[in-house]
């Protein structure tokens, strides 16, 4: 299983959508990188942590939804690896999920590794042990988002496939829209962008701790 899932992350990484995903991952990393030592020497104070968040909500629908897009892409972009992987033996099933695992790894990679590095240079620019503490709380809190994002979006893939086989993007684009439309009307409907904002808005809570 786990040979199938780096097969499929190796035809995923190929699509043009997960390498312009890539690149926006490197551009807003270095961006924020750039931006973070002065944030942490602010006159008002130390405001990594507003930074490693922004980039965060950046790499999420910047780097992870074109990640996603390109998972879902085409009936017809999976149709050679899936052929393949069935003349070698393996189930339509056992690729299906190949698939969605391939999804996930490109997202833990792609923002993941930002996270990281965002979130130890956060830690290196902090200038008290006490904010250490929190900045690594941070960094914590951030890694375990990357890990929620990319199940979601491995979710989000399989199942735009299932419900509509040869439109999976539109379907993609309808399951992230439509609930966030009724969100906004009916606020206990989840979606999405909503739980992205909660997750976010707790790891902003953790600054509060110094306070």
């Amino acid at each position: 299983m786990w040979a199938l899932a780096r097969f499929t992350d190796e035809t995923l990484r190929a699509r043009t959508g997960a390498q312009l995903g890539k690149l926006a991952s490197l551009l807003i990393t270095v961006g924020f990188a750039i931006a973070l030592p002065f944030a942490a020497r602010g006159s008002a104070g130390d405001a990594s942590d507003i930074v490693v968040i922004a980039a965060l909500r950046w790499l999420t629908w910047v780097a992870a939804s074109a990640i996603a897009l390109s998972a879902v892409g085409a009936r017809d972009d999976s149709a050679p690896a899936r052929e393949l992987a069935l003349a070698r033996g393996h189930s339509s099933v056992a690729f299906a999920l190949a698939e969605s695992i391939a999804a996930g790894r490109r997202v833990l990679w792609v923002v993941g590794t930002p996270a990281c590095l965002l979130g130890l240079l956060a830690v290196g620019c902090s200038r008290s042990l006490a904010l250490v503490g929190v900045r690594l709380l941070l960094l914590l809190g951030a890694l375990a988002y990357v890990v929620a994002l990319a199940l979601l979006v491995a979710v989000l893939a399989r199942v735009s496939r299932d419900v509509a086989p040869t439109r999976p993007r539109t379907a993609l684009l309808l399951l992230v829209v439509l609930p966030h439309l009724v969100h906004g009307i009916f606020p206990r409907v989840p979606s999405v962008p909503a739980f992205s904002s909660f997750l976010l808005h707790h790891l902003s809570g953790l600054g509060a701790i110094i306070q």
